[in-house]
């Protein structure tokens, strides 16, 4: 039976294409947004060369692994565990930063992360929803490691606007910065400081494979 809306009408099938552009149209925007694919619980492998035999998987990334502030205008910042090959072939914990801007989206992958990274992060964060003038009492986030600075330009009562500094590419010479500026609300701030500490409980379980 057909579904009638203000005399125009659609059949059911005309509304499952709809749903199915909706699915396929989320899909590119997650793409776009996050850097990877909308993926079930149960079915998110990834998978890094380490040598010409030697591959290392991680399966199952915890949900928790994603953080993200979110700016008014479409802004934010991402930040997303991995697993860095370290000295020796060790295997490190990481991050892939994001910006996102109207404009476009910048995701810098597989920077180092030092011990006191993400409480350091979250107690920045902490300070720029409660004090009452961060632009003035909050000094700057610095992080030489995964090579990103943030700093309070300016706040209102309900609102705080921050700058975000990275290095696009970590040992330059001459290195290149890439700077946003996005207001995001204290709100958002206050539950940051809290979720970006689960970065540290997401570090994706490893399997080592010899060969292809």
């Amino acid at each position: 039976m057909p579904i009638v809306v203000n005399t125009a009408v659609i059949s059911h099938r005309h509304v499952f294409n709809c749903v199915g552009r909706a699915v396929a149209a989320q899909r590119v925007f997650s793409l776009f947004y996050w850097g990877f694919d909308v993926r079930r619980p149960g079915n998110n492998r990834c998978m890094g060369k380490i040598k010409d035999d030697e591959y290392v998987s991680w399966i199952d990334q915890p949900e928790d692994s994603l953080f993200r502030l979110g700016g008014f205008g479409g802004s934010a910042l991402t930040l997303r565990t991995c697993m860095n090959l370290g000295i020796e072939g060790s295997l490190d914990f990481g991050v892939d930063v994001g910006i996102l801007s109207p404009d476009r989206f910048v995701n810098y992958l597989a920077r180092p992360v030092a011990p006191d990274f993400i409480d350091k992060l979250a107690a920045f964060f902490w300070a720029c929803a409660a004090e009452q003038f961060p632009e003035k009492s909050v000094a700057t986030f610095v992080d030489d490691s995964v090579g990103i600075n943030l700093s309070v330009m300016s706040s209102k009562k309900f609102v705080v606007e921050l700058q975000v500094h990275i290095v696009e590419v970590l040992g330059a010479d001459i290195p290149e910065i890439d700077v946003v500026n996005f207001e995001t609300s204290r709100v958002a701030l206050t539950t940051a400081a809290e979720k970006v500490r689960l970065l540290n409980q997401s570090e994706p379980k490893i399997d080592i494979a010899v060969g292809g």
